[in-house]
């Protein structure tokens, strides 16, 4: 026993067990002490709160020799560890003006690892109750604080799984409404930016042709990612697994990710049904790659959440694009793979809208292929698909980008034009009816004979303020061409308008 703690122990019978029946010496005392499972300290707070006892059993607890506290007045605080020290320090001050208190903190081991303990400690007040000195006893609470930090560090997982749980539900709600993959764009990128807030990525999907992947959304900081490349880019398509790659410097990098040497980018294929759709990447954040380095298990985390998003993702844009598919087979032609007349007359009704708000024009071509009825007598069904296919062909590669060509019915097709003029319409029929009068249509390796069409021309507001009259006024124009000897354009009169 140190002389310190011989001292103090000595004092002890004599101030608390005076005129006790049964003193107990200070041996019986130090021996009582050391069978206790805390470890007992006494600190003077007049001389800079210097420790004046602690217990031998400070050895088992801590692995400390008594004198090693009991000689250095600052040990105490130089062992708190760094993340508790300040806190400690503001609590003990506020606990000693109330008399005394119950602290948590983790204090240095001798073998340089911590230990939670919990001190309780009373402050005792000389005559005039002023603060002197502090009591209290130091427990081991390692055990009870990691079962306390495992759950919560549980409760947490818990909390951040509900979270992400609502983020995928919340996007999967906004893809189901969107209308085209197009749609998606914003929202993928909004919702994956909440669901990894701390890393940058990208989603790509196929092309309708299934050659090139896509990039159509994307977020965070994400440089030297190409937006189209081939599926033999891709060590994920070819393996249909998540892969995981640090840097560019790694042999099995992917080539369509350009990154710098220092980061960890995670590839998941977007799978439905069998089907890969295309790819989930993730770039890791600072954050992500310093918590991975310091053993987290962050990668695993971002791993798993990645894998449920991809295939939450797939599922949902999967369903799109077969509406997408859906809505495009109920809109266009099967056999030309021109619009059709449902969406000649939707698409006509905005136009005539945008006419009166705006005061543009708009003008309606109606076509038919000459004498058709006798060419498919002569030459069979077959060879008139053959003509109706190339007719619908020629038209979508002469129509600018704000035109609209449609297979009216039959042999008939119809035209939209955009802001023209009385000029350039006939300008452009002109141009329509002798481009296809120029088609040489090969039929089981024959060529068919000269094809050639009439076109009837109207505009709106000069023929009509809605759609069923500038049908109508086109139609008759239509008429006329057709009655003149056909294979020419009649523009409409404007006496010719009666709905």
């Amino acid at each position: 026993m140190s002389e310190g703690n011989k001292l103090a122990v000595r004092t002890v019978p004599e101030q608390n067990l005076q005129g006790h029946k049964n003193p107990i010496d200070s041996n019986q005392l130090q021996r009582l002490l050391n069978l206790t499972p805390s470890v007992i300290y006494a600190t003077d707070l007049l001389d800079n709160n210097a420790c004046t006892f602690v217990s031998e059993n400070i050895m088992e607890l801590m692995g400390y020799e008594t004198g090693e506290m009991l000689q250095d007045p600052g040990f105490w605080y130089s062992h708190i560890h760094p993340d508790d020290a300040q806190r400690v320090v503001d609590d003990c001050d506020s606990a000693i003006r109330h008399g005394g208190g119950c602290l948590e903190y983790r204090f240095e081991h001798h073998n340089g690892t911590y230990k939670w303990i919990e001190d309780r400690f009373r402050v005792l007040h000389d005559d005039l109750g002023r603060p002197k000195e502090v009591v209290g006893h130091w427990s081991d609470i390692s055990a009870r604080k990691e079962i306390e930090l495992a759950l919560v560090d549980s409760h947490a997982v818990v909390e951040r799984h509900s979270h992400e749980i609502e983020i995928l539900a919340e996007m999967n709600d906004h893809l189901h409404v969107c209308e085209s993959i197009d749609e998606t764009r914003g929202i993928l990128g909004h919702f994956l930016k909440e669901l990894f807030p701390k890393d940058a990525g990208a989603i790509f999907i196929f092309n309708q042709s299934r050659s090139m992947l896509e990039l159509i959304a994307e977020w965070g900081k994400l440089d030297g990612v190409v937006d189209v490349f081939s599926q033999g880019d891709c060590w994920v398509l070819r393996q249909g697994k998540p892969h995981l790659v640090v840097g560019n410097t790694h042999p099995l990098t992917c080539s369509h990710t350009k990154t710098s040497g220092n980061e960890l980018t995670l590839c998941v294929p977007m799978i439905a049904q069998s089907d890969v759709m295309g790819l989930l990447m993730l770039s890791a954040g600072s954050t992500t790659r310093t918590a991975i380095k310091n053993g987290s298990n962050m990668m695993e985390t971002m791993q798993a959440l990645a894998v449920n998003a991809s295939k939450q993702l797939a599922l949902s844009l999967m369903n799109l694009r077969l509406r997408d598919s859906l809505k495009i087979q109920t809109l266009k032609d099967p056999l030309t793979q021109l619009y059709n007349r449902r969406f000649m007359t939707e698409f006509l009704d905005k136009e005539i809208i945008k006419s009166k708000r705006s005061g543009s024009t708009l003008g309606v071509f109606m076509i038919d292929v000459d004498h058709f009825k006798q060419f498919n007598d002569l030459n069979g069904h077959d060879a008139g698909d053959a003509v109706l296919r190339e007719l619908g062909e020629y038209m979508k590669k002469t129509v600018r980008a704000s035109d609209v060509a449609c297979r009216y019915g039959g042999e008939e097709f119809s035209m939209l034009l955009p802001d023209s003029t009385r000029e350039s319409l006939n300008e452009r029929a002109e141009e329509l009816r002798n481009g296809v009068k120029s088609l040489r249509i090969m039929h089981h390796k024959e060529q068919l004979g000269t094809i050639s069409i009439s076109i009837g021309v109207a505009m709106c507001p000069d023929h009509g303020d809605s759609y069923e009259a500038l049908l109508a006024t086109a139609d008759k124009a239509l008429y006329k061409a057709k009655k003149q000897g056909r294979d020419r354009v009649v523009f409409a009169d404007i006496e010719t308008v009666t709905i």
